[in-house]
Formats: structure tokens, C-alpha cells, sequence
């Protein structure tokens, strides 16, 4: 399974990379959405954890973007957050709205974000 890691924060970006890969998944990461968008588009993945919080462009419309755009082939997108909300009332907007399938949030333990993973693509 290929997995897009979508995070401006240089740490934790490539730590993901380096547990997912431990855990046998091909990853490719990206720092910005505008580097994620052309890349993505030639090289489909099927899942992208994706920031929320990105410079210059909100992880939440370059999810919607992704969903609208038949040569992304549809991947699963779990968004990324270390903002604290009313979960129940962002679930349900991202979902309608931005069409994003699952989210974690920040700090997150590694095994939870497996098991989303795993849930999002069976």
C-alpha cells in the first residue's frame, strides 16, 4: 500500500515516513500542499494523512480538491489536527464538505493511526 504523508512540521513528517516504512508501506512525503498536488496527480497513492494546518493552502481544500479531481484517483485522506474542536461538528463538516474520510488528531498514538489507516482502506 502507498501512503502520502501531507505535514509541514519536518519532524514529525519524517518520523511517520520512517515508522509507516518499518511497518512494510511504500511512503512518499511532501512538506507543502502545492508539492503534494502535481506529484500526486502522476503518482497515485491510496492513502494521504494530511495536515490540516499547511502554509499557504488549508489541508481541508487541498483534500476537497483531491476528492473533485479524477486524476488523484480517489484516495482515503485522514486529516491530521492539533486544533481541539467540537469533534462531532468538524467530523461531520469535513466529511460533507471537504470529503475527508477519517481524522487523528495531535499527539496521536502511532498504533491508533494504523488502525485508521487499516479501518479506511479494508
Amino acid at each position: 500500500m502507498k501512503i502520502a504523508v501531507v505535514e509541514d512540521d519536518n519532524s514529525l513528517r519524517e518520523l511517520l515516513k520512517i515508522r509507516l516504512n518499518t511497518q512494510g508501506f511504500e511512503v512518499v512525503d511532501f512538506a507543502t500542499a502545492e508539492e503534494a498536488e502535481e506529484e500526486l496527480k502522476r503518482n497515485p497513492v491510496d492513502v494521504i494523512l494530511l495536515d490540516a494546518n499547511l502554509p499557504k493552502k488549508l489541508g481541508v481544500d487541498l483534500a476537497r480538491e483531491i476528492k473533485e479531481d479524477e486524476s488523484y484517483k480517489s484516495p482515503k485522506i485522514i486529516m491530521i489536527t492539533g486544533v481541539s474542536f467540537s469533534i462531532n461538528d468538524i467530523k461531520h463538516q469535513w466529511k460533507t464538505k471537504y470529503k475527508i474520510d477519517d481524522y487523528i488528531e495531535k499527539p496521536f498514538d502511532f498504533h491508533m493511526l494504523l488502525n485508521k489507516i487499516k479501518e479506511n482502506v479494508s
